[in-house]
């Protein structure tokens, strides 16, 4: 509904918006497609009496090229179907995918479908172009994310595409303001939060808030830890499944956390640590070397410690 017009489909709805129009939605939508939103809108739903806020089935795509730009999105449920295609308006993958403009997105609820679980669907990605000249900002909060399965494609619950060379500009997002303003489901192997920077020769991860052990500690090890600050957040880990008997290294820079409510089975890996750990949660088959004086080794005050060593 736009001014008390009532409209078939959002993607009608959007169509016929102009920019500063507000889109209401009070019953769950089933587009079942990519929406390309281009103009300053806010799309809010209306909760029923139960507070229960309307679904829509499909996803949106920002791409708007004014310097005040900016879209709203609140209160609704988004599962988008993580369908691929090379027409736009078919590609899925995305519940929101913002390329160009401001963004708000506030008080939402975000998951793939459950029938595409296993795909490579996303739930939200953050972009903008290089030549942008949008300065509004982007605000991800109060939202709650469902399970977006690790893969290999850096598949996430929320995606941020970063300096890559001659196509993206920085977004200067606050990720660890995204991660403390919004709640993530850890019911199974998920990679939550990334923040990658395309533009070094190998991939970097800032932030990961995760439940997939395996993929924390290859990048720990892999992927250079910046000098900037590093943080990684291992949730609701249960055994690393890891062949190698390398350390791992936490550089003065970086920072682990662990933490939830399993315990997790380190299978013997050595962590020589130069930055700060955190241990917030039962663990074991782990051992922990300082190797400098400022390094930081924090246990939890009820967490029973003789299944660990530390140097």
């Amino acid at each position: 509904m736009i001014n008390d017009i009532n409209y078939n489909s959002l993607s009608e709805a959007v169509q016929n918006a102009k920019d500063g129009d507000k889109i209401e939605i009070y019953n769950d939508i089933s587009d079942n497609k990519n929406i390309v939103i281009d103009k300053s809108i806010t799309i809010v739903g209306k909760p029923n009496s139960s507070n229960i806020k309307p679904i829509f089935y499909g996803s949106l795509t920002i791409d708007t090229n004014k310097e005040d730009s900016n879209v709203s999105i609140e209160n609704i449920q988004i599962v988008n179907p993580g369908q691929n295609s090379d027409n736009t308006i078919n590609n899925t993958l995305c519940a929101i995918h913002l390329i160009d403009g401001g963004l708000n997105v506030k008080n939402c609820k975000i998951m793939p479908s459950d029938k595409n679980y296993d795909s490579k669907a996303c739930g939200i990605v953050l972009s903008r172009k290089a030549n942008s000249i949008n300065n509004m900002p982007i605000v991800i909060a109060g939202n709650s994310f469902g399970c977006y399965k690790y893969s290999d494609d850096h598949n996430a619950a929320l995606l941020i595409k970063n300096n890559k060379v001659d196509e993206y500009k920085n977004l200067n997002l606050n990720t660890q303001l995204i991660a403390d303003k919004n709640s993530f489901d850890f019911s199974d192997a998920c990679n939550q939060i990334v923040q990658i920077d395309f533009s070094q020769d190998t991939l970097k991860y800032p932030f990961i808030l995760s439940s997939h052990a395996d993929f924390i500690l290859n990048c720990l090890k892999n992927n250079g830890q910046s000098s900037d600050f590093n943080k990684y957040i291992l949730v609701n880990a249960e055994t690393v499944n890891t062949t190698t008997a390398e350390p791992v290294y936490i550089l003065p820079t970086t920072s682990l956390t662990v933490s939830g409510t399993k315990e997790t089975d380190f299978s013997g890996i050595t962590f020589k640590v130069a930055g700060n750990v955190l241990i917030e949660v039962q663990i074991k088959n782990a051992t922990f070397e300082r190797t400098n004086d400022t390094a930081s080794i924090i246990f939890n005050e009820n967490i029973d410690k003789s299944n660990v060593t530390v140097q």
